[in-house]
């Protein structure tokens, strides 16, 4: 090729006198000029960062110099575009039919995340605080600080855990009590548009201060959840106001967070309240190494103390929270975990009275059936298919919520849309349950489970109430506690049938917003409800059956683990969980069963929901496991900036000349 700047000026000369009518050098003929500054240079200035350096860039052009005939030959600009772009249509063929295609929307990979690293970065100073600390009382000191910080993580994390058990059932039960006699004396005078409009309000004010919290307070205390005093304000204050204003949210995922924020807390021996400014304790052990486990710990002990199950928030810890691990870590994270659950099992007991009897180790119980869980084998098809149906509904609503979250990421990006929608939300979530307790006939004399005293008689007989009455004024624990446990002729299968559908898009709506909200109980929720359904429909199909394999709520416990399992795409922790929570290991095996195919199910459609998350933030997070097909992919194939770097190469590296015919 020709490369000095004389002879390229008099070819440039030569092709706008050779030009047509119109000015088009499309069909002239063209040679290919390659290089490589120009195009580092051109993506540097439009992205700030290069993702690739030289050789990558070169070894791209041999590719196309493979392709595109030599200097010899002559082609012209519409060929050259034409073959370029079947190749890229060619590698984007490949990558959808391997399943690794880059989402649609996402945002580039920036430098803001930044991980905890594996191993101990041993610098200046490092070595120099090394040799100070060279002894064996040092290392035996060293030693048992470990696990008396893991002590502290679990005492602390559970002493949260029931301070927040306890204004929020406090603070809900006098909320849910006035507006049942509200309602009940308006349905006597004819006033009930009354009681509903006190009910928007309150939930109006309470989550909208919980969303400014998160929304001007940290950030980074929304949804499920940086490690700061500010962000664990944010977080514990803010799932008490989201429960209270009405919102379907659970407090088991934020636990998790505010747990590994006392456990980095305390790892460090520091407090920090602002940029710059905090109380220093001790030296604690301020490296990745450490505080990397320490966050561990207290992720397993949030989780352990939200549900009474020390063994499954160590594996959620495992399987979720941590990215390395090791046997001694095992046995510090164990530790953690009993001791958040037994502190957690002794304050809520003294909250309720009877502090010896250690008789709540968790915030979420689903209590002990009237009837053992047993099941019989010509139950299982049933469970599998209940398990299919919670891995397309959970599919599903990864779907809706990967849309919910794009709209809200392209609009609502002001802080102070984010607090409206909020609010909007929580007076939604109570006009739809006083239009379902108004217009579904859902009365009953049946005694309803747990707490009696919280339920609307709206237009039932005297000596009835309301059935929905009882989900809807009502904690989310407590709708769940219900859904799991009522009689069978609590609710009727038209209420179950309306009430899950709003309870499944009011938890697709709800999830995201800038609130401080975990999607366990919801999910839980939805999956009992419908699984109730399925529950009553077999009592009525087949008697003898359900007569002989049990109560019908196990049905209504295999429709929440399969919902959540669609949903969240865990398996081990989960089942484990569940067990735990329901103390009978007996009925593990289809509880696992449901758990695996819903996720199998839910895999073969789309990502998890936490991992669809990851992906819609841009957290740069690799898998596990690598997807099949995928060996003689290479890994700038699947950047998701790579049609525009394309592109860019496209324009940068052909430079168009006219050949003069002699």
């Amino acid at each position: 090729m020709e490369s000095s700047s004389e002879e390229s000026t008099e070819l440039s000369k030569k092709q706008d006198n050779t030009k047509d009518s119109n000015g088009d050098v499309g069909n002239k003929k063209t040679k290919v000029k390659f290089t490589v500054t120009p195009v580092a240079e051109t993506y540097h200035d439009a992205h700030d960062e290069l993702p690739c350096d030289e050789t990558t860039i070169l070894q791209f052009e041999n590719e196309l110099k493979g392709q595109v005939p030599d200097t010899s030959d002559t082609l012209t600009h519409n060929s050259i575009t034409a073959l370029l772009s079947s190749k890229f249509r060619d590698i984007q063929r490949r990558l959808k039919q391997y399943g690794i295609e880059a989402p649609k929307f996402r945002k580039r990979l920036v430098s803001k995340w930044e991980s905890l690293n594996y191993d101990i970065c041993e610098n200046v100073l490092y070595i120099k605080n090394r040799d100070q600390y060279r002894s064996k009382r040092w290392v035996t000191f060293g030693w048992l600080s470990k696990w008396m910080i893991m002590l502290g993580i679990g005492l602390l994390t559970a002493l949260l855990a029931a301070a927040i058990h306890g204004i929020v059932e406090e603070i809900a039960h006098i909320k849910f009590k006035y507006l049942s006699d509200y309602f009940d004396q308006c349905a006597k005078d004819d006033c009930l548009y009354l009681p509903v409009f006190m009910w928007m309000g309150m939930n109006l004010v309470i989550t909208c201060l919980a969303s400014i919290l998160v929304t001007f307070l940290q950030q980074k205390a929304a949804g499920s959840g940086l490690l700061s005093f500010k962000c664990f304000v944010a977080k514990s204050g803010g799932v008490v106001l989201s429960i209270l204003g009405g919102l379907f949210c659970g407090k088991e995922g934020p636990m998790a967070h505010s747990g590994g924020i006392i456990a980095a807390g305390l790892g460090k021996g520091r407090i920090r309240f602002c940029k710059g400014k905090g109380i220093s304790l001790y030296d604690g052990f301020r490296n990745d190494h450490e505080i990397r486990d320490f966050v561990a710990g207290g992720a397993a002990a949030g989780v352990s103390a939200a549900f009474g199950a020390p063994v499954g928030g160590t594996l959620f810890s495992l399987e979720e929270a941590a990215s390395f691990w090791n046997q001694d870590l095992t046995w510090r994270v164990f530790f953690g975990a009993m001791v958040s659950t037994f502190a957690t099992n002794f304050l809520l007991g003294a909250f309720h009275g009877h502090a010896t009897e250690l008789s709540a180790p968790g915030l979420v119980r689903f209590n002990v059936f009237d009837n053992d869980l047993k099941f019989d084998l010509i139950e299982i098809p049933v469970f599998v298919v209940m398990a299919v149906v919670g891995g397309l509904l959970g599919a599903s609503f990864v779907v809706l919520n990967y849309k919910l979250t794009v709209f809200r990421q392209r609009f609502i990006r002001k802080k102070w849309l984010k607090v409206i929608e909020a609010g909007v939300v929580a007076m939604v979530s109570a006009l739809l349950a006083f239009i379902l307790m108004v217009g579904v006939d859902d009365c009953t004399a049946t005694k309803p489970f747990g707490n009696t005293t919280v339920t609307a008689r709206m237009h039932c007989k005297p000596g009835q109430h309301h059935g929905l009455s009882n989900l809807f004024l009502n904690t989310p624990e407590g709708c769940l506690k219900a859904l799991l446990h009522d009689p069978y002729e609590s609710h009727s299968a038209a209420s179950l049938a309306v009430f899950t559908v709003v309870l499944y898009f009011l938890s697709v709506w709800t999830y995201g917003l800038s609130v401080s909200s975990g999607v366990f109980i919801p999910s839980l929720a939805t999956g009992a409800a419908w699984g109730r359904l399925v529950g009553m429909g077999v009592v009525d199909m087949l008697p003898g059956l359900t007569h002989l394999s049990g109560d019908f709520g196990k049905y209504a416990l295999i429709g929440a683990a399969s919902q959540i399992g669609g949903n969240l795409r865990t398996t081990i922790s989960l089942t484990v969980i569940i067990v735990e929570c329901t103390g009978d290991i007996s009925f593990g095996l289809p509880i696992m069963i449901v758990l695996m195919i819903s996720k199998w199910v839910g895999d073969f459609i789309t990502t998890g929901l936490y991992d669809m998350n990851i992906e819609v933030m841009g957290i740069p997070i690799i898998p596990f496991e690598a997807p099949p097909l995928v060996d003689d992919i290479r890994a700038r194939f699947v950047f998701p900036d790579f049609q525009l770097r394309f592109v860019l190469f496209i324009f940068v590296e052909f430079v168009t000349f006219v050949q003069i015919s002699s």
